[in-house]
């Protein structure tokens, strides 16, 4: 998803959903599916399987029941308050407003980021930034908050100058620096388009190498290009179509856009913001995500056929070695014969055979004296007699496993349905989830403060883990006591308006419950949670932060005023 059609998707959606109730939310394989009930957008797929996420407005996947989990009950029956992009790149928000049994009212802000870097759905409430929830794929970052923004580029599509800047004509200038106008080679065009790309936000690299090789090399033609696109995104009337744009690679093919560009478009007469999403789901959004399924249920298979036939291997290397029983024991029969002649240290000897009629070399392994080179070699023959039908058994079982997995790939390459695919995808009725909802903070221990502020504390490893880098906001503040082994402490609600009474009592419920428990005072370190981090390949519970500062407290537990206090 490029930054020009989230941009106008938003705008799109924002005149359209306003009003509109949210039924569900649904956790997908490598997805995330949000449900309406408005009459033309019944649900709003994100889905996380390629580098950049894919969003479709519109019901284009069919997946079976069990294969979802429902996530985000708390905006279950709100209704949509606005859609906004955050700019041109590619984060796109949905205001909701929750209302309570006694007139009070929530407010919550999804936020689908659809980079390469982030591709996650996250929910906060508002106000406070509070997280409830993240979920995207395995190595999707999780935003600090609902309107985090990358940093700012030089340009924007929306606002671009009337002439050609001297630093964008600089970028095709003959030499070292530009190295565009003296030579066409491909890879100088899409090096030139990457250097367009980190100036111009809102120009993905798709376009920008379009807009280069059309050009040809032109930055007065290029920015002609580019000025068009941005003049008719701002204007907000936009002609969605779908493209192959030359000279992109296959990254261009089907590529939706909702501007119009000096190429030829698949639609003659576009169709507008749905119908594009629809023909553009229906020929690659749909078939690519079948193909990402159909490699997660191919992958396992595929690694243990690479395991079968190493183990395949060893074993007709094992029947080689077996096949020279007779071999051996000639050895061994000939050294035993001849053994004053043999020294430690001889790496061979030559030998005449018992016929006479010729001579025969033994190898011999120069760190062995020459009794164990000889029971080396009966060993040997020892073995390849006992060994060769066993072996033999062994690699044909392994032959015909091979042949039923490769079969076994056959099929799968035939299916041709999303759901007879996911029966085969490992783990796929069990969702991955980046972050857990805040429905499951029953799991940890839990101290009330106020209105605002709670202490949540981690009962093992495992539940530090979730505690810490599950469950926790950025801004919350997270303690441990220095020097001891103990349990993660985050005090939830924390921000610079916080009291210095409540960071203590945090600080003594972490005291509390560490090894430096039945000590009189105990250091302990606290930081916000953004500043805290699990070690790789570390063990449950570890966590490394930054910018930590160390508070001296006694041991205690909240009493009912929210103060600290002995048991």
């Amino acid at each position: 998803m490029n930054g020009i059609a989230a941009y106008a998707l938003a705008i799109e959606l924002g005149n359209s959903l306003p009003g509109s109730r949210i039924l569900n939310c649904l956790l997908l394989p490598a997805g995330f599916r949000l449900i309406l009930d408005h009459p033309g957008i019944p649900c709003i797929d994100v889905l996380f399987f390629s580098r950049e996420a894919e969003i479709v407005p519109a019901p284009a996947l069919e997946i079976p029941p069990e294969y979802t989990r429902e996530v985000y009950g708390m905006i279950r029956d709100s209704t949509v308050a606005y859609v906004r992009g955050l700019g041109l790149d590619r984060i796109i928000t949905i205001g909701l407003l929750k209302e309570g049994p006694w007139a009070e009212s929530r407010e919550y802000c999804l936020r689908i980021d659809l980079s390469p870097g982030m591709k996650a759905v996250s929910l906060y409430q508002i106000p406070g930034d509070r997280s409830c929830g993240c979920h995207g794929s395995s190595r999707s970052r999780v935003p600090d908050g609902p309107f985090e923004t990358p940093a700012a580029r030089r340009w924007s599509m929306l606002d671009l100058p009337e002439a050609c800047p001297a630093e964008v004509s600089a970028v095709f200038e003959p030499g070292p620096a530009g190295g565009g106008a003296g030579s066409t080679g491909g890879k100088c065009a899409w090096e030139n388009a990457a250097i367009l790309v980190s100036m111009i936000e809102g120009l993905d690299p798709v376009l920008s190498r379009f807009f280069v090789s059309e050009s040809g090399f032109s930055p007065a033609k290029i920015w002609m290009n580019l000025s068009a696109a941005g003049r008719a995104l701002s204007s907000g009337r936009f002609e969605w179509n779908i493209y192959d744009l030359p000279g992109t690679g296959k990254e261009g093919r089907c590529a939706l856009y909702a501007v119009r560009l000096p190429a030829e478009g698949r639609c003659e007469k576009p169709s507008g913001m749905l119908g594009a999403f629809h023909a553009r789901a229906g020929e690659y959004v749909l078939p690519s995500y079948m193909e990402y399924l159909r490699s997660a249920a191919m992958a396992p298979v595929r690694k243990e056929i690479g395991r079968t036939r190493k183990l395949l291997k060893n074993l007709s290397d094992d029947l080689d070695e077996a096949g020279r029983t007779g071999e051996f024991r000639q050895y061994a029969d000939l050294l035993v014969t001849n053994r004053h002649l043999l020294k430690k240290g001889m790496s061979g000897i030559t030998l005449k055979n018992f016929s006479g009629e010729g001579t025969l070399t033994v190898p011999l392994d120069p760190s062995l004296d020459p009794d164990r080179n000889i029971r080396k070699f009966f060993r040997k023959a020892r073995k390849g007699a006992r060994g060769l039908p066993v072996i033999r058994g062994r690699r044909d079982r392994i032959k015909a496993e091979i042949e039923r997995k490769m079969i076994f790939l056959e099929q799968l390459a035939s299916l041709d349905s999303v759901s007879d695919l996911l029966r085969h995808v490992p783990s796929a009725k069990h969702v991955p989830v980046n972050r857990d909802e805040m429905e499951k903070t029953a799991a940890f221990r839990r101290f009330r403060l106020d209105d605002r502020h709670s202490i949540y504390v981690g009962r093992n490893g495992a539940e530090n883990d979730e505690l810490t880098h599950g469950f926790a906001s950025p801004s919350d503040l997270w303690f441990h006591a220095q020097g001891s082994p103990g349990s993660h402490v985050i005090l939830r609600g924390a921000d610079r308006s916080t009291s210095r009474q409540m960071i203590e009592t945090a600080a003594a419920v972490a005291a509390w419950f560490s090894k430096a428990r039945n000590s009189g005072t105990v250091p302990v370190i606290y930081t916000e949670k953004r500043y805290v981090r699990k070690p790789r390949k570390s063990r449950p519970g570890s966590a490394l932060c930054q910018r930590e500062k160390t508070i001296f407290v006694k041991p205690a537990l909240p009493d009912e005023d929210g103060s600290a206090t002995d048991e």
